[in-house]
């Protein structure tokens, strides 16, 4: 159905009162890849149906938030996410009659997962189809790719599968091109400065149609032709296979300038011919009288929204200061900003109300496509250009590349204008761009992500793992094969899978197989790492931090930035905030610990009062906190859940220091392997590649070698360059923009490591070095601790057998505790006690 028909809240109405009129059973499930999607709508069907939601046949279920009313709701809006939990406990949807996925052009990998599930349970026939519906709504998605992969399903003889199609848009949108934005801003543009790389492909198709090449030779394209097959062959791969989303030539900057010009031609042209002119003063000069007709003029104009769509805030910051340049237009316009690191109500300013006269101007990114409906848009800008999130597994790097955005996003884009009138989509590139070099649908999630919690998740539904490869290779995209054996071999590193031979069949291809660790962790709603984190924290004492920081890595970051009205950073501003936060976190080394204390400093707060004044003073995210705090009640209800009892209940009985000394041990072990180390001097060895010397500054991870730095907007972005030599640094996430960075760290020591990393400690003895005299005993000789066969740490064997004595001592601890997560009492707790206290001795002597 096209945008704005209404499908998403008219449909399962339809559906709701049909069976209601028919006396059928009815259980309606209405999916959103966003849970702010399924909350909202579900209000907006109760409150058209004339009932409060959740009360009645109305309800939503996200996670950690539900409103429904068992036995009464009929009709349940849900996350992608709930109905991959759902399925997992109740593979055949026993109470669903109709199951209504919607956006499923996101193509997100919950959306592909649960595609997948439904096809094998219809052709094994654990649904009923008489009595089972399964309805896909989207205004873009590739009606082909989904005939396609539900093609039999029904037996053979079957009907083809019926598609709908709703024309639902009120007022028309004019798809205008570059052309037409050269016309409106009355000049030449050259398209090679937009399209980069693309140009070529284009002059050259358009020199052999006869267009005579050129800078603007794609005037005079047939679009039919095809002829740019060698630029598409490096985009999409051999084959005309879509293997990731076109990038951008790093050659081609955004042209803010041009940007800021199409906005104030097009808010001069409302400006200007909207409504008829007010009649002027009888008396008076002609200066006079146009100073008195103007705000008249103003008023009459009709009200203008323009929605620019750009691909990052660098260039949302460089549109915002060349709009700041537009002076004859500047005090006409209000300029918004619309990004995700923007906190909750400064993202709702773009609704706010302006007075006659001034156009609003929303610069965003691509969140804006979707979950965003400004009713007074009546112009959009599209540069076609968004940021990407791709996963490499190898190289266990996430990348945010700039791509050229899919003709289904264009479309999207276009949707947001003409809500109220008749409205108006520039794009700033030309139509042969549009139908020849973009593809027709942007690259399913499953493609360009991490699948370690979908793997997890497939872990608990199936006993037999070894056909998770096959279930996902059954996707309407499969993923590659080295991203699904990347996914298992991370999980083997967490340690919630394992390799084993099977006594009985020892000639037989090792099996893999769910640990208890692993079951634990599929159980609780969060990132596996994560969920480790709060349990490695229930165990060791120090549950309270590790829920804290927990939540605070599973949602929007609590820190914000101080933006300046035009798009950039106050930086007298900052530099006030970093010395408040330093005087209030102190010298923490860790960016987890801050935003413990951080939380907690504004959690303490009495009163809505002070907490205000908490987030002002240290440039916090308040409804970013806001959501920690529901987050953290909701994970240590999962703990407790588990059966570790004292998490969230009372005071803890630990001092402050003592539970962020342990906190620091439950990262390194739950964040493991995402460890790398400060190389201070060149030196051959384990960390240096390609003999190739590294600078003092240089940090490499343990995992790949490869040379990365630290964020800067990481607490130890300074102090990792002045760190000594053989400093661990242990990180959250490993992003590439312009180069690669550890996001979230904390500064370990080795011993943290050598206790808390990997699956165990082995020792291993070393050779003494040439021209050394003799060591004084046996227990004196060259030794190292070895973390499975990444980490090696040089010592003596004394130091050695203590270290992994006490590493042994550990993990029989935490092992234990797995297996009886409630054991808090008698001899086993005081032994407990006994081998967490010798670890907080150990990490706090000054001799270690």
């Amino acid at each position: 159905g096209a945008t704005g028909s209404g499908k998403t809240t008219q449909v399962p109405q339809f559906l709701l009162d049909d069976a209601a009129a028919r006396g059928a059973p009815c259980g309606i499930i209405v999916t959103q890849p966003r849970r702010i999607a399924a909350t909202s709508i579900a209000e907006r069907v109760a409150a058209e149906r004339g009932e409060a939601c959740g009360a009645g046949r109305v309800g939503y279920c996200v996670r950690f938030d539900t409103k429904y009313a068992p036995g009464r709701t009929k009709l349940l809006f849900c996350t992608t996410g709930v109905l991959v939990a759902q399925l997992a406990e109740h593979p055949t949807l026993p109470s669903v009659t109709h199951l209504v996925l919607d956006e499923v052009h996101e193509r997100t990998a919950h959306i592909d997962f649960i595609l997948t599930l439904i096809r094998d349970r219809m052709r094994e026939g654990a649904l009923n189809l008489s009595n089972f519906r399964l309805v896909l709504m989207s205004a873009t998605a590739s009606v082909g790719v989904f005939r396609s992969f539900f093609e039999g399903v029904g037996g053979e003889g079957a009907a083809p599968l019926p598609v709908v199609n709703v024309e639902g848009r009120t007022f028309p949108v004019d798809i205008k091109y570059l052309h037409d934005v050269e016309l409106l801003v009355g000049r030449k543009v050259n398209p090679r400065h937009l399209l980069g790389a693309a140009a070529d492909g284009l002059d050259a198709a358009a020199a052999a149609r006869g267009g005579g090449g050129g800078a603007r030779g794609y005037r005079n394209l047939n679009v039919n032709d095809g002829g740019l097959g060698g630029w598409l062959a490096q985009l999409y791969g051999p084959g005309g296979d879509v293997l990731l989303s076109p990038e951008v030539d790093r050659k081609c900057e955004l042209d803010a300038g041009l940007v800021a010009e199409v906005v104030a031609a097009i808010a001069r042209q409302h400006r200007t011919g909207g409504g008829a002119p007010a009649p002027a003063p009888a008396g008076g000069n002609w200066r006079e009288k146009k100073a008195a007709a103007a705000p008249a003029a103003a008023a009459a104009a009709p009200p203008c929204g323009i929605l620019v769509f750009l691909s990052g805030v660098q260039e949302i910051t460089a549109v915002a200061k060349a709009l700041e340049r537009q002076r004859d237009t500047a005090d006409h316009l209000a300029v918004f900003l619309l990004h995700s690191q923007l906190a909750a109500g400064t993202q709702q300013q773009i609704f706010a109300k302006l007075p006659p006269g001034r156009a609003r101007v929303i610069l965003a990114t691509n969140i804006a496509e979707t979950s965003l409906t400004v009713p007074d848009i009546t112009d959009v800008v599209d540069v076609g250009q968004m940021k990407e999130a791709r996963y490499h597994p190898k190289q266990e790097v996430e990348a945010l590349s700039a791509v050229w955005e899919a003709r289904a996003n264009a479309t999207q884009r276009a949707g947001r204008a003409g809500r109220c009138s008749r409205g108006t989509c520039w794009r700033l590139f030309p139509e042969a761009f549009h139908d020849e070099c973009m593809a027709a649908h942007g690259v399913c999630e499953l493609r360009r992500s991490s699948l370690v919690e979908l793997v997890l998740a497939l872990a608990m539904s199936h006993e037999d793992l070894q056909v998770i490869p096959e279930i996902l290779d059954r996707t309407p995209e499969p993923p590659a094969g080295s991203a699904v054996r990347g996914a298992i071999a991370r999980l083997v590193e967490i340690g919630a899978f394992r390799w084993v031979r099977l006594p009985q069949a020892p000639l037989q291809p090792r099996r893999l197989l769910l640990t208890p660790l692993g079951f634990q962790l599929a159980r609780v709603p969060v990132a596996p790492q994560l969920a480790k984190l709060m349990v490695l924290g229930a165990i060791l004492g120090c549950g309270e931090e590790c829920v804290t920081i927990a939540a605070c890595l599973s949602d929007k970051s609590i820190f914000a930035r101080p933006y300046l009205r035009g798009g950039g950073v106050d930086a007298e501003k900052e530099a006030a905030v970093q010395a408040a936060r330093r005087n209030a976190f102190g010298d923490a080394a860790c960016d987890f610990t801050a935003a413990c204390r951080a939380y907690e400093a504004w959690a303490a707060a009495a009163d809505g009062t002070k907490k205000a004044g908490v987030v002002a003073r240290l440039c916090l995210n308040a409804a970013a906190l806001r959501s920690v705090a529901a987050l953290r009640e909701n994970f240590a209800r999962a703990l407790r859940g588990l059966g570790f009892k004292g998490v969230g209940v009372g005071k803890p009985a630990a001092s402050k220091q003592r539970r962020e000394v342990l906190a620091k041990c439950a990262l390194v072990g739950a964040l493991y392997p995402n460890v790398a180390q400060v190389q201070e001097a060149a030196a051959p060895g384990r960390f240096v590649r390609g003999g190739q010397a590294k600078t003092r500054e240089t940090i490499v991870l343990a995992t790949t070698l490869d040379a990365v730095k630290v964020h800067p907007s990481s607490t130890n972005f300074r102090r990792s360059e002045d760190a000594g030599r053989g400093t661990w640094v242990v990180y959250h996430r490993n992003i590439h923009t312009t180069a690669s960075y550890l996001c979230e760290t904390l500064l370990a020591e080795s011993m943290d490591a050598m206790l808390f990393a990997g699956a165990g400690a082995a020792v291993c003895l070393g050779k003494p070095k040439p021209g050394q005299p003799p060591p004084a005993s046996k227990y004196d000789v060259p030794a190292a601790v070895a973390i499975d066969d990444r980490l090696r740490f040089a010592c003596t064997f004394r130091t050695a057998v203590a270290c992994t004595t006490l590493r042994q001592e550990v993990d029989n601890l935490i092992f234990a505790r797995i297996l009886d997560p409630a054991a808090e009492e008698g001899n086993a707790h005081a032994a407990a006690q006994l081998v967490i206290d010798a670890v907080y001795r150990m990490l706090t002597s000054e001799g270690r």
